[in-house]
């Protein structure tokens, strides 16, 4: 059975200066989430090699360990044959390559979606959740939010659950 997050903290290597600090704060992420309800960490790798990423992602296992025997719930980014977590997160561009999900399922399946189109996709091929970003201009990366209003119309009843990622602060919540 799917997992389906309420909650996804993103651990991504490209905001880190190495990938030992990274790993420690994914260790140190990993245990502050255990026991929080609809909790998900999604590990991200992006820019590596596809032998450098593997790599990585082996020691971040090893690292979120404990957390893991605990409940954590973890999915890998951008590698739809996932070994040793629950699920797949996808980019966008692989969700707009794949034409049907396995029935080798690894699990959980999101993806990112930045349009309507894109999530209309990820419906029909059954993920179990989209992130739509960016609803609010991020604090990291120079691109404009889209807005509430936008978010509303990326969310449709019955269809995949759709996660806010861009900007999210605890004062954004309630809008």
């Amino acid at each position: 059975m799917a997992l389906i997050p309420r909650f996804m903290v993103i651990g991504d290597l490209g905001l880190f200066d190495s990938p030992d600090q990274w790993l420690a704060q994914l260790a140190r992420v990993a245990r502050a989430l255990v026991g929080v309800q609809g909790a998900m960490l999604q590990v991200r790798t992006k820019g590596q090699t596809a032998s450098a990423a593997n790599n990585l992602v082996g020691r971040a296992l090893a690292a979120m360990h404990e957390a893991i025997e605990n409940g954590l719930q973890v999915v890998r980014n951008g590698n739809i044959r996932t070994y040793g977590y629950v699920g797949v997160h996808l980019p966008q561009q692989e969700l707009e390559a794949l034409e049907r999900v396995d029935t080798l399922r690894p699990g959980t399946i999101g993806a990112s979606v930045h349009d309507p189109d894109s999530r209309a996709h990820a419906a029909r091929l059954g993920l179990d959740y989209v992130i739509a970003s960016p609803v609010f201009t991020p604090t990291w990366k120079p691109v404009p939010g889209r807005g509430v209003d936008w978010l509303a119309g990326m969310a449709r009843p019955g269809d995949v659950p759709v996660l806010a990622l861009g900007g999210v602060t605890p004062q954004r919540v309630a809008a």
